[in-house]
């Protein structure tokens, strides 16, 4: 008799255990949000010592699995070919000449060659988030900081992975400051700080 109460007993906190993950609420026990994420009710530790599911059996009842963790949404971008031909001017201040320089990467690789002090992680940089260099990826109607993070101004043009790209930047508002950084080992030593 003990036997077959234990296994109802068990029953009855595996599906109370499942319906609360199956709804998002927990039907018994402490709330979900005094618990360590990822834990469930079923699966919290018994809080007094030998009170077991069975009656003082001193046994915890098995806890059902916890439902996997979703993971982030992919954004669809991802690392491209790393292949890139790019003429990079910077304009360190508007009292300063331009600087030019040019970029060769193979594979997110630097040829030889490259004229640019930062190739090695600029191809690095280019090849595992192409999207840089899309001005069309920055949002117009992006609410942004009214900080001035300095003079400082680049283009960036030629062909990456095959497309052509043409890329502003400048450092006018916390956007800009933003971006400007994300694509720092573009801009060589004439890009000023960061």
């Amino acid at each position: 008799m003990r036997k077959l109460v234990t296994h109802a007993v068990l029953a009855v906190a595996i599906c109370g255990g499942l319906a609360a993950c199956a709804t998002g609420t927990d039907t018994a026990g402490p709330s979900r949000a005094a618990l360590s994420p990822g834990v469930s009710s079923a699966a919290a530790p018994p809080t007094a010592a030998g009170s077991g599911a069975a009656g003082g059996s001193g046994a915890a009842a098995p806890s059902p699995p916890s439902p996997p963790i979703a993971a982030a949404p992919s954004t669809g971008t991802g690392p491209g070919a790393g292949n890139a031909v790019l003429a990079i001017t910077v304009r360190p201040s508007d009292s300063d000449p331009a600087v030019h320089y040019t970029l060769t990467c193979t594979n997110g690789v630097s040829a030889p060659g490259n004229q640019l002090p930062t190739a090695d992680a600029a191809c690095v940089l280019i090849k595992n988030d192409p999207t840089l260099l899309d001005s069309g990826a920055r949002k117009s109607n992006q609410s942004c900081t009214q900080q001035y993070g300095g003079p400082q101004q680049a283009t960036v043009t030629g062909i990456l992975d095959q497309k052509s790209v043409s890329a502003s930047f400048s450092r006018t508002d916390g956007c800009a400051i933003a971006a400007w950084n994300a694509a720092k080992d573009l801009f060589g030593a004439a890009g000023g700080p960061a």
